[in-house]
Formats: structure tokens, C-alpha cells, sequence
């Protein structure tokens, strides 16, 4: 696929002379001056969307637990069946176009919370946490869509917007694709009672790579993730919703690549994979190759189904952890660099950024993942080490670096830190 090139003016420089545009990047496209801010397929964003009366939101069938005023709409828990609030009139959209839809919702109690629509439920059994709560959408024969968040019976809380978005429309510009191979400190070591969602992160399509009703993560009869939109920490690599990095990954990388490229994250991380040994998950010749399979099946059903024009970006390595000692560490140092090469062999790739970040535990203290810790080190342009690769950064953990109780998963601050730190690296990659 190609990648088409973008113009930007030049600035007046000392002496009045107008400077030359900064050179163009790995994919042809120049770093975006100011980071974008608009994007198609906007339908209802969270300024748009309070709960207040002057947006024209309704509860259904007049429900009197829920009261709607001041930017929000609040369920008292008298409800003695399921009920829903949400706007009034249906927001247009194409036929057949698939919409995002998420919203804040705080001080649940008592149930859960759900998320449906006029065009049919979408995630109408989510968990009982707060946050952005995410369900996707289909529509049917008709051309709008209104979100609806339903409360159970004697379920209180309290809705503070709606943001939805036409992923069709998002998903016709050219993709800019990231893809990772990782596990569960990259993609969320455990569920967490209170996840601290942040707003979803515009301009940003996740793949998840397993299904998980609860978020809204679904597959298709193929077994591929079907599109939704970025929320940042996303919960959608695997059945955990523990965080990761991944959100600020997306939120920081954002700033960098152009507007009229849609960010595509295929979230194909696999907690507790390794590379060595007889089950190894990331290996394609173990008894149990089932992460590096589901890699494959949906790294390339994005990119056999990205536009004209769209590039494959990038790729996240985060593993590790599971390969610590001499035997399994020898065949990590045939088996992951071995899966790089294959990924830059496939047709299009190219010498496909990689950017590596740093694995958990303590290697001060433990010397067997202390050994790993370098040879992925070794990884890296310029390290002179004899698996070097070019077109590859190593991202070392932030200072201060804290993690949960077990001492090898990274706690969620530390975490958002690593995904602004693994982005700023590709960013370098791409812009050198």
C-alpha cells in the first residue's frame, strides 16, 4: 500500500526568509504542527451529550427514580424494573454504519449499569464499575441511532454524558496501524474494581483480539475484533480489564500522526505468553501457539482490509516475562526475533517501526530477568549486539517506576507513563 505525502507551509525565519518545511517521515507524511484535534465521524461528543435538559434527553417511559437536570441524570435506585435515559431525538448516521457508543456514568450502586440503543442492545449486561463504559452498534434498516443507558432494578447512579461516533465514516480515511506483541504487563494484568477511565481518545480505533461482552469487545464469524473506539486504559486485549498502557499509547501518538489518518490499534496482547518452552504461546511450532495465531489472523485481516494509502506503523513488543532462564531465554533469542523478521516480510510492511518496552519484575535482584532485560536491549538500533535491528527502540521503565503488590506488574500511574514514553519512541522512529 502506499502512503501519500502531506504539505505543510513553511515559517518566517530570522531575517525575514521563509524556513524550508521540516522533512517528511518514515511514511512520506510531515509531524502535524499542532496535535489534531478533529476527525470524522463525530455524532455526539461529551460536551455535546450532558444529561441537561437543554440537550433534549428523555427517560423512558417517565420513569420517576430518574431525574434529569445540571449536566446529568441520576437514578435514585427505586427502580423496580430496568429503565433508560439518554437523548430525546435519534442523532443521524448512514444505514449499515457501525456507531461507538460510551458513556460516563459515576456512584453506581446496587446493579449494573448497561449500555443499548434504538438500533438494538449492545452491551446491556456491563460490569458494575464505574467510568467510560463502551457498546458498539450495528444499525439496522433505519439511518439513527440514540444510546440509552439502562439501569437494573434497585440500581442507583448517575449518567454524566454519552459520546458517540460513526466508526464507519473514521474508519474510511487511510489507517496509520499499530499492532503488538505483549503480554500482561502491556496489556492489563488483572481486573481492577475502579479501572479510572479517562475520556475515549477521538481519532483512535481498537481491534480487540478476544471477546468481552462486558466492554463492548466483540469477533466476528471469522474470529477477527470488530472496530470500536479507543478508550484510554483499554480493556480489550484479552478477558482482563486491569489498564495497561495502551489508552495513553494511543492518546500520546495521536498528537503525531496527521488528522487524515485514522490511529487503527490491534490489541493482540496475550497475558502470560511466552516463546519458550513446549506451550510456548508466542512460538508458531509449540503445542500451543494460540497468541501468536490470533496475531496473525488479526494483524493481517486489518491490513488486507485498510484503504488505499494507509501504513503499517508500528509494532509494541512488551514480553517477556514468562521466558526468564537460561533454556527458555535461548529460544526467545531465536523465536521473537525471528517473529520480527517475518512481520517485516510481509508483503507492504516494510521495515516496520518496532519499539520495545521494558518488562517487569526487579532485575536488580533477579539476575535470570536481568539477562533478558539485556538481550532485548541488544534489540535495539545502535546497541552493536549481534541481534540488533534497525528501525527499533528500547524503552526503558520510568524512574520511580511502582508497581502492584506482586511486584512484577507495573501499577496503573506507572503504566500511563510507559504508554507516553513508547509512543514518543515510535514517534522518533517515524520522524527521525
Amino acid at each position: 500500500m502506499l502512503s501519500i505525502g502531506l504539505g505543510v507551509s513553511g515559517t518566517l525565519a530570522t531575517g525575514g526568509t521563509e524556513a524550508p518545511p521540516p522533512p517528511p517521515g518514515l511514511f512520506g507524511f510531515t509531524m502535524p504542527a499542532v496535535p489534531p484535534t478533529n476527525f470524522p465521524g463525530t455524532l455526539l461528543a461529551p460536551a455535546q451529550a450532558e444529561a441537561d435538559d437543554t440537550n433534549s434527553w428523555a427517560v423512558e417511559e417517565d420513569e420517576p427514580a430518574i431525574t434529569v437536570s445540571g449536566g446529568q441524570a441520576i437514578c435514585d435506585g427505586t427502580n423496580t424494573r430496568v429503565r433508560g435515559v439518554g437523548p430525546l431525538t435519534p442523532t443521524t448516521v448512514a444505514a449499515g454504519h457501525r456507531v461507538s457508543i460510551l458513556a460516563l456514568i459515576s456512584a453506581l450502586s446496587g446493579g449494573k449499569a448497561g449500555i443499548d440503543s434504538s438500533e438494538g442492545a449492545t452491551n446491556a449486561n456491563a460490569k458494575a464499575l464505574t467510568g467510560w463504559r463502551q457498546g458498539c452498534v450495528t444499525t439496522a434498516s433505519g439511518a439513527a441511532v440514540r444510546g440509552v443507558v439502562t439501569f437494573n432494578p434497585a440500581t442507583s447512579g448517575t449518567v454524566e454524558a454519552i459520546h458517540m461516533t460513526d466508526l464507519t465514516a473514521l474508519l474510511a480515511q487511510k489507517w496509520f496501524i499499530v499492532t503488538c506483541i505483549a503480554q500482561s504487563n502491556w496489556v492489563g494484568a488483572a481486573a481492577t474494581a475502579d479501572p479510572d477511565f479517562d475520556t475515549p481518545v477521538p481519532g483512535c480505533v481498537v481491534i480487540p483480539s478476544l471477546a468481552n461482552a462486558s466492554y463492548g469487545a466483540s469477533l466476528d464469524g471469522a474470529g477477527c475484533g470488530e472496530p470500536m473506539l479507543a478508550v484510554d486504559p483499554i480493556v480489550h486485549h484479552t478477558i482482563n480489564a486491569g489498564g495497561g498502557p495502551s489508552g495513553a499509547f494511543l492518546r500520546e501518538l495521536r498528537k503525531v500522526v496527521p488528522a487524515d489518518y485514522t490511529i487503527v490499534f490491534v490489541a493482540t496482547g496475550h497475558a502470560g505468553g511466552g516463546f519458550g518452552g513446549d506451550y510456548a504461546a508466542w512460538r508458531a511450532d509449540s503445542l500451543t501457539p494460540d497468541a501468536v495465531d490470533n496475531f496473525w489472523l488479526q494483524t493481517r485481516k486489518v491490513w488486507t482490509d485498510a484503504p488505499a494509502g494507509s501504513v503499517m506503523g508500528g509494532i509494541v513488543f512488551c514480553q517477556g516475562e514468562s521466558d526468564t532462564g537460561a533454556g527458555k531465554r535461548a529460544e526467545w533469542s531465536i523465536a521473537a526475533p525471528a517473529l520480527i523478521e517475518a512481520c517485516r516480510a510481509e508483503p507492504g510492511w516494510g521495515d516496520v517501526p518496532v519499539v520495545i518496552s521494558e518488562i517487569g519484575g526487579d532485575p536488580v535482584v533477579d539476575t535470570e530477568l536481568a539477562a533478558l532485560v539485556a538481550l532485548q536491549q541488544g534489540l535495539a538500533t545502535g546497541s552493536g549486539e549481534p541481534l540488533e535491528f534497525s528501525r527499533c527502540a528500547y524503552v526503558p521503565r520510568p524512574a520511580g517506576a511502582t508497581f502492584e503488590t506482586d511486584g512484577i506488574h507495573y501499577d496503573q500511574p506507572t503504566n500511563r507513563q510507559r504508554g507516553i514514553d513508547t509512543a514518543r519512541a515510535l514517534r522518533d522512529l517515524i520522524y527521525p
